[in-house]
């Protein structure tokens, strides 16, 4: 019988590691090492490590090993070349050493991908075990326990950490989408959903037709002509003031989530990246003609039975009920570091082309692949940015301005370019976008960028200060 210290998980999973997964044709567990993550060293008699890597396809790449003390000092560094092939990795650990922080040369600020590339794919993946060199022992710690040794403690943790799905409404919306999207959150498993809905209009449209779990609130709302002094910012915040989560996801009523544990995923890896945010899942398209059909699908049997009939495999960028081919235009432009990749119909290209008026209203025929206002995020994250600014008008920026905030106050990432974290986008006809609000927008958004984020940050909070969260 080996020594009862020998039994105890000498080595835990620190922060940036994405969720533990299993090779899909060994089976063999593994982690990802995006770009930098930690191991927590819970013995000091710990004198070695050995890891199995296996490095994606940048080769050759260096990975640097740094133990530090519990105060963070650097203790001592060593750095591996990796050359393609699984590799065994042996390390001395210097004594007084708490933590060992695992870094790869793979980071891309704002990193996205194009199409179906898995980001995490351009990393390292530590397979198997952890062997753990104490005193005169070789202790070997398969990878699946050392995550549950991270998890054991977050387990009791997330029975009380609800996570809240937010859906700001208005004017015109189609229930249709909503009610759907809202079945497909409800879904979910592994988490209960806390779901609120603020809908602001002329009069409610969803009165009696919301499940009574769901948290709805209705504004009433005179818009001007096309919604043009509509306030994206306010809705937004008056919903996420009216929910309850510690954990926070921005939705809007023509998205759902695609697979059944979504939230819980997501949660999985904020969880274990304590100061991280998630923004703008990838996207696929329901065209306008599916919808009915995928509906009736949807009232016949099971939102999750229409979801799982959908074909995604004639276009990557749509999610179709028939195998018709359609031929769609991509464009791509970089900003800033951050690619953005739009589609649209060849029937829509065509109609773009020819005529010289869209050239300044190109939303009504580009749509984005991701879901770009998607957040997934902690309440205090929230707040401490402020919430999102009220003084955009009409549709523009305000996601892009939040998103800014987050990226430069805490660690913001792009949800993992996987199919496990996709959304679906129900096309509806494109009636709301004002040219001239989408200018003044994206100037106003230009001078909060040069006044610099801190001041966008105070008056963000002054201004709901101000106004006062909304209450029923």
């Amino acid at each position: 019988m080996k020594p009862k210290e020998e039994k105890e998980r000498p080595i835990v999973l620190g922060d940036g590691w994405y969720p533990i997964e299993r090779d899909r044709d060994t089976g063999r567990p593994f982690v990802w090492n995006t770009h930098r993550s930690s191991f927590v060293l819970g013995d000091s008699r710990i004198a070695g490590l050995e890891f199995i890597v296996q490095p994606g396809p940048l080769v050759p790449l260096p990975i640097t090993f740094t133990f530090a003390d519990d105060a963070g000092n650097t203790l001592a560094t060593n750095t591996h070349r990796l050359d393609g092939a699984e590799t065994a990795v042996r390390l001395k650990v210097p004594a007084g050493a708490a933590r060992c922080t695992a870094e790869n040369d793979t980071f891309v600020p704002a990193l996205i991908t194009y199409g179906s590339v898995d980001i995490r794919t351009l990393g390292v993946r530590f397979v198997d075990s952890v062997t753990v060199l104490r005193n005169s022992a070789r202790i070997k710690v398969p990878i699946n326990e050392i995550a549950r040794a991270t998890g054991a403690r977050e387990a009791i943790a997330t029975k009380r950490e609800r996570v809240s799905v937010v859906f700001p409404v208005y004017g015109d919306f189609s229930a249709e989408r909503l009610l759907l999207s809202i079945e497909a959150m409800r879904a979910q498993k592994d988490v209960e959903p806390e779901v609120v809905v603020v809908e602001r209009g002329t009069t409610s449209r969803l009165q009696g037709k919301l499940d009574p779990s769901v948290i709805y609130r209705f504004q009433p709302y005179t818009p001007s002509k096309e919604f043009g002094d509509f306030n994206q910012g306010e809705v937004r915040n008056d919903a996420i003031a009216a929910s309850s989560g510690e954990f926070i996801y921005t939705n809007d009523g023509d998205v759902m989530f695609m697979d059944e544990h979504f939230l819980a995923r997501s949660r999985e890896i904020l969880e274990q990246n304590h100061d991280m945010a998630l923004y703008r899942p990838p996207m696929r398209r329901l065209p306008l003609d599916n919808f009915e059909e995928f509906k009736r699908r949807a009232d016949a049997k099971s939102i999750r039975e229409a979801i799982a009939s959908l074909n995604l495999h004639t276009n990557e960028f749509l999610a179709t009920t028939d195998d018709e081919p359609r031929n769609v235009r991509v464009a791509v432009s970089n900003s800033e570091g951050d690619l953005r990749v739009r589609t649209t119909s060849e029937e829509d290209f065509a109609r773009y082309t020819a005529d010289a008026s869209l050239k300044d209203n190109e939303h009504v025929i580009w749509s984005e692949n991701v879901h770009y206002g998607g957040n997934f995020l902690r309440r205090w994250q929230f707040e401490r940015v402020g919430g999102y600014c009220e003084r955009y008008i009409n549709w523009g920026c305000e996601d892009t301005d939040f998103q800014w905030k987050l990226r430069n106050t805490f660690n913001l990432q792009h949800f993992p370019k996987i199919g496990k974290f996709t959304v679906l986008h129900l096309d509806h006809e494109k009636r709301y976008l004002i040219p001239a609000m989408v200018k003044r927008n994206e100037e106003l958004f230009e001078r909060r960028r040069k006044d610099g984020v801190y001041l966008a940050i105070k008056e963000d909070r002054n201004q709901k200060e101000r106004r006062g969260s909304f209450h029923s």
